[in-house]
């Protein structure tokens, strides 16, 4: 009865209304129609009385029409039990009542609602003890007997995809015929439990993720009440739910996991130190849907309170360390238990066999914690003859009355450390005691509280001491040694006052809604935690600068502040970088990698253009067609169709930022900004979230009694959509003489992917000119590649393949460190600035000055074919971006067509190096086909790299390294590398022009080239040298004749040429010329004085004269006139071109150099059954696996799944849960 008194008192439930009848089940059924019934029906190992069954049909034969004959009614006038649930109670030894196993328990039935309506539980007689029914055994009969009635309840693996939110919608997905949506997760992730069906159900990720904690799998409760108790617990604000136990013989534990919750009476193993029933266990019940459970009824626990993150996520013991020593320990010193009940000891022991590999904390394999539950933890328990509560416990001096370390034992008493000993030991000694029990009281009426400890003299006389502090060390008259003081909440409490409202939850003395939305409380405000007054004082806000982006236009504009990022969590279908699914994702396909398998979530990206109609009506009819009409619709479509994303689900939605912010662990607004931009753009009030904003704060995120706080609506977002793009045209102070448009990312969704960007077009830089289209059109796919994340600040912000962070988070605010006022290898100064980690960038001194490379492997794998480079240690990023630490473009003395070059160049590429970017960032998955072939120095060697442009020898001679890239003379003609135009020398001098010593390439110090691509001068295009544009043919003036025989169309190519007509002289000595390729040889048309002429040759400058001209025509480059650039056949799955070749991605790798495709580096990808290092391909097998590939299991996996909640130390582990008479 007390056991079913107390879930009396603790649940409410809509009442049934006429009584409960149990359900027939059917033998046999026709069409549907119960045909026979059970006999015999059990509700576990109890028949069913027939008195208790509902009447049912059954019908001899029925047809398809629902025709039916030969029916009766069975059980057609049974009387309704008046209960809201029947629990039936047997005492019966059975195969089930394993040594140590008091009782177990099963549900049999629920309402139509789920909600559990009959149950049995099954006492085994052997392990009944009725000596007592009072003490410490009674106690813990009475636990195990409330625990089991708790499973009947619903708490069990069985019931988990059964719950509901508070509206009754179920939490896992429904399918035809009631089933359920989820699949199965895969053996690995199930703790190496096989399960024993198909039509085995699952709780949908609302209720139960997976994620891969403390060196293994766990299954973790989400759900709302459940999640908001273990985070304010815990002082987590980053945990998403509470463990189960991993270590129940099941895919879903049917307890809380020992490791994380030992005390709690819903962990598996009955502790000596006392279980209790805490608000956790209650929240899990709010959360089923079917229950109200009164939070007065909760116990408070202290085990792991406030320790953090880290005490939920790490392993227990590193290096032969404790996390914790409160709670775990490494040797056999006593010690008091966390709650001061007992006496203890360390579980730590020579076990009979090795542990689990996940689990050996020592480096002798079988050295650990002598119990599976706790993952084998060494655990500080409670003695059984340490219980301070009952005086039997209590050891004298032979024969005397005397406690040779004054203790006393009673219902008052609590444990604490001691080196007490009495003054006269009457001849006697006491080693190996260092904890005592004594009778404690608390003054509350003291601040801070005062703690009195009585310590006995003798039978007769105690002394009292007092102390205020844990830790302090107190003496007593009459005693040698000390007493250590204990944690004063401890012995006073840690429950609220005053009491927690409606919807609330008392945790660590503060009152938490249980509800996704605070609740406001009207009583006395308690003092918050933050503030050790008496006065309550709300949590102090921090106001903050209204944060801005910088932009990074194509010129000279660069990121040169950086700032923490606004993240607006976005809604994903099993998000592959969220750490509880991403491994199921991995493990569906043995034959395929984990990279491959994940692609399979990805989608073509969706961009939603938004567009200021102010500023864009505001331009000339062409220029709002320019930009409206070509543009942006022709950028957007090129990294739609370019980049893949895991698509939003549901609509997209903006984060209002804080103008002001509470700083608790999970800060809260409170103030907004009244108008919020992106950059320049003011974002739409519509396109906000719900925000949370407090005018006052008290507790853990604002959540305490007297935090007044209310929430800002959220509008409607955008639909179908995964990045909204603002678009405008404003002639800003940005908008500099050769600026055409600048971007910037503004915001990031929860796994640092943008989704949030401002493009701004300088209407005075506009051109709506066809011919020059292709060039406006470059520079705006580059300004999206930097809302896109191709920024300075982005880097820190990368992800690998597997979804990690490449560069370690901050762990306050989730995001990298933002360091201030950083001295940078190159000398600048920035007041703020996020340093990627050396796997992402790398500095280096070459060329006499500190350089920044990125080394992320596609784009490092590229880059050192490209060049044919193997030696290559990085990707050179642009160090002339002005006040940066390191550029948001590639380095443009190399680079130089590149789109994602600072310079708008004569014709720019958006070659593969950039997609590889993209690649690596971890956002994106990039379609390679859309790369663009590029020449600039491609196939160039390492000298190309990391040398200086130009020698200046000792005599003053200027000599350029590469004759065809970089020059010294200003009145050369040449053609651009690509040969796509004519070119000239882009050296100047310029009066008063100081350059740094290490750029000075010419004895006159004032003569250089243009400061990005390190003043070297380079072959540029004619601004009227394109051979692809007709109208570029010149003629000598007042004469009509071609005199170099040339051809400007769309398939001419620039020649070295000395070509002229008969009679004509000139000093150029390149010309535009029609060009093809076939089978390595060049076909070169002219134009002659009677028709076209046409010559062919195969090697770069073979010399060629044409007839009736005088001059040379040299012949260009096969490399770029075949195309040898870009890959044929194209290159297969995952695979990127770099000079001509196919190159695997990162993870992958070739069967042979002339394969088109590639295969996953590890082998057979560890059968989807371990984790692939790509540096050394080998496999990380998970728990339960192992092989080179992972597919051999290391012990024998039951396969029968069981959904029921025992265990050894309560009873076994079976498919039985109790249920009780509950009545109304």
């Amino acid at each position: 009865p007390p056991a079913i008194n107390y879930w009396k008192q603790a649940l409410a439930v809509i009442p049934v209304a006429d009584g409960l009848l149990a359900s027939h089940d059917c033998s046999a059924t026709i069409y549907g129609v119960c045909k026979t019934t059970v006999s015999n029906q059990t509700c576990g190992e109890m028949i069913i009385p027939e008195s208790h069954f509902a009447p049912k049909t059954r019908c001899d034969i029925c047809d398809l029409s629902g025709l039916c004959s030969g029916c009766s009614v069975i059980s057609p006038s049974n009387t309704p039990i008046a209960a809201d649930m029947v629990l039936y109670i047997r005492a019966t030894t059975t195969s089930n009542c394993s040594p140590g196993v008091l009782a177990y328990a099963t549900t049999c039935q629920r309402d139509q609602y789920d909600r559990p309506t009959f149950g049995m539980i099954n006492f085994c007689p052997a392990y009944i003890n009725p000596s007592q029914h009072v003490g410490p055994i009674y106690d813990k009969q009475l636990t195990v007997a409330k625990h089991e009635i708790t499973h009947a309840l619903g708490f069990s693996a069985a019931s988990f995809p059964l719950m509901r939110e508070a509206n009754g919608t179920p939490r896992t997905l429904r399918v035809s015929g009631g089933l359920f949506g989820r699949t199965k997760p895969m053996p690995g992730i199930c703790n190496g439990a096989m399960v024993e069906s198909i039509s085995t159900s699952f709780p949908g990720n609302s209720t139960i993720i997976y994620r891969f904690q403390r060196g293994h799998y766990v299954a973790t409760m989400v759900t709302p009440a459940v999640s908001r108790y273990v985070q304010a617990y815990f002082n987590c604000s980053t945990l998403p739910g509470a463990d189960l136990e991993n270590n129940d013989p099941a895919c879903i534990g049917s307890h809380w996991e020992e490791r994380l919750f030992s005390p709690e009476s819903m962990s598996p193993v009955l502790n000596y130190n006392g279980n209790i029933f805490t608000a956790l266990t209650l929240a899990y019940f709010e959360d089923t849907g079917w229950y109200q459970p009164n939070y007065s009824m909760a116990e408070q626990g202290s085990y792991g309170l406030n320790k953090g993150c880290e005490f939920t996520a790490e392993k227990c013991i590193v290096n032969n360390t404790a996390l914790d020593n409160e709670v775990f320990c490494t040797s056999s010193n006593e010690q008091c238990s966390l709650n001061l009940l007992s006496r203890s000891y360390c579980t730590r022991a020579n076990l009979s066999a090795s542990l689990p590999l996940i689990y050996q904390y020592y480096s002798t394999p079988n050295d650990g914690g002598s119990n599976a539950f706790p993952d084998y933890c060494p655990m500080v328990t409670g003695y059984l003859n340490g219980d301070c509560a009952f005086t039997v416990n209590l050891l004298n001096l032979p024969s005397t009355t005397i406690s040779p370390l004054g203790e006393m034992y009673g219902s008052q008493s609590k444990c604490v450390m001691t080196t007490l000993r009495q003054t006269n030991m009457r001849g006697y000694s006491v080693s190996g005691r260092y904890s005592g029990c004594y009778p404690m009281s608390c003054n509350k009426t003291t601040m801070p509280p005062t703690i009195v400890i009585s310590v006995a003299q003798s039978a007769t006389i105690a002394v009292p001491v007092t102390c205020t502090a844990k830790g302090q060390v107190v003496s007593v008259p009459g005693f040698t040694g000390t007493l250590q003081c204990p944690d004063p909440a401890a012995v006073c409490g840690r429950g609220c006052t005053p009491q927690c409202g409606d919807q609330m939850m008392c945790v660590n003395g503060q009152c938490i809604p249980t509800k996704t939305e605070p609740v406001l409380q009207p009583t006395p405000k308690p003092a918050p935690s933050l503030t050790p007054t008496t006065t309550p004082e709300p949590t102090s806000p921090t106001t903050t600068l209204n944060p801005t982006a910088e932009p990074t236009p194509s010129t000279t504009i660069n990121t040169t502040q950086h700032r923490l990022q606004v993240r607006s969590t976005q809604g994903y279908t099993d998000h592959p970088y969220d750490p509880t699914t991403r491994r199921l994702e991995a493990a569906v396909d043995a034959a395929s990698a984990a990279i491959q398998v994940v692609a399979s979530a990805y989608k073509s990206m969706r961009i939603t253009p938004i567009l200021d109609s102010q500023s864009l009506n505001a331009l000339s009819a062409a220029n709002y067609n320019l930009v409206v009409n070509k543009l942006v619709p022709d950028a957007v479509a090129y990294w739609q169709s370019t980049l893949q994303v895991v698509p939003i689900n549901g609509n997209w939605y903006a984060e209002r930022e804080c103008a002001s912010t509470y700083m608790t662990p999970q800060p809260v607004c409170q103030s907004v900004y009244s108008s919020q931009t992106c950059f320049d753009q003011v974002i739409p009030t519509s396109h906000y979230g719900s925000t949370v904003v407090c005018s006052s704060c008290y507790g853990s995120s604002c959540t305490g009694s007297g935090s007044k706080c209310n929430t800002i609506a959220a509008g409607t977002g955008v639909p179908n959509t995964d990045y909204v793009l603002y678009v405008r045209a404003v002639q800003t102070k940005n908008c500099g003489s050769s600026v055409l448009a600048y971007a910037t990312s503004c915001q990031q969704d929860q796994y640092d992917r943008p989704i949030m960007g401002m493009v701004n077009f300088c209407p005075n830089k506009l051109d709506s000119r066809i011919s020059v289209y292709t060039q406006q059109l470059m520079t705006a796919k580059h300004e999206l590649a930097h809302a896109l994340g191709f920024t300075a600040q982005m880097y820190a912000y990368m992800r690998d393949s597997a979804g990690t962070a490449r560069t370690t988070r901050d762990s306050a605010s989730g995001q990298p460190t933002l360091l201030t006022n950083y001295v940078c290898p190159n000398g600048v100064t920035m007041s703020s600035v996020m340093i990627p980690s050396d796997n992402t960038l790398k500095f280096f001194s070459e060329r006499g000055h500190s350089v920044a490379k990125l080394v992320t492997p596609t784009v490092l794998k590229f880059a050192q074919e490209y060049f044919d480079c193997p030696t290559l240690n990085g990707v050179e990023l642009e160090n002339q971006d002005a006040g940066a630490c390191f550029g948001s473009h590639w380095e443009e003395r190399i680079f130089e067509p590149e789109m994602m070059s600072p310079l708008q160049s004569f014709r720019n590429v958006a070659s593969g190096l950039t997609l590889a970017y993209f690649q690596d960032s971890g956002w994106y998955k990039v379609n390679f086909t859309a790369q663009e072939p590029m020449y600039w120095g491609a196939k160039r060697g390492c000298p190309f790299t990391s040398q200086t442009c130009i020698t200046l020898s000792s005599n003053g001679t200027n000599t350029a390294t590469t004759s065809d890239h970089y020059c010294t003379d200003s009145k050369m003609d040449a053609c651009t590398v690509d040969l796509t135009s004519r070119a000239f020398c882009t050296v100047s001098t310029t009066a008063g022009l100081n350059i740094p010593s290490y750029y000075r390439y010419f004895s006159d110090p004032t003569t250089a080239g243009e400061d990005f691509p390190d003043y070297c001068p380079i072959l540029s295009g004619y601004s009227t040298g394109d051979c692809r544009i007709s109208g570029n043919l010149q003629y000598p003036p007042g004469s009509s004749t071609n005199v170099k025989g040339e051809i400007y169309t769309t398939n001419s190519y620039c020649m070295k040429s000395s070509l002229l007509a008969q009679g004509w002289i000139s000093s150029r000595t390149t010309g535009c010329y029609a060009a093809s390729c076939y089978n390595g040889v060049i076909t070169i048309t002219l134009a002659g004085p009677s028709g076209s002429i046409t010559t062919t040759c195969s090697q770069k400058g073979q010399a060629l004269t044409i007839s009736p001209f005088t001059g040379t025509l040299y012949c260009p480059d096969p490399l770029v006139i075949c195309n040898t650039g870009q890959c044929s056949p194209a290159c297969g799955a995952n695979m990127f071109c770099s000079s001509g070749t196919c190159q695997c991605l990162d993870g992958y790798t070739k069967a042979s150099s002339s394969s088109t495709s590639c295969t996953p580096i590890c082998p057979d990808a560890c059968s989807g059954n371990g984790v692939c290092h790509t540096a050394n391909t080998t496999c990380t097998c998970n728990s339960g696996y192992t092989n080179t590939n992972c597919n051999t299991t290391t012990s024998s996996i039951t396969t029968k799944k069981t959904n029921d909640a025992v265990t050894p130390s309560f009873h076994k582990v079976f498919a039985f849960l109790l249920i009780f008479l509950l009545t109304t």
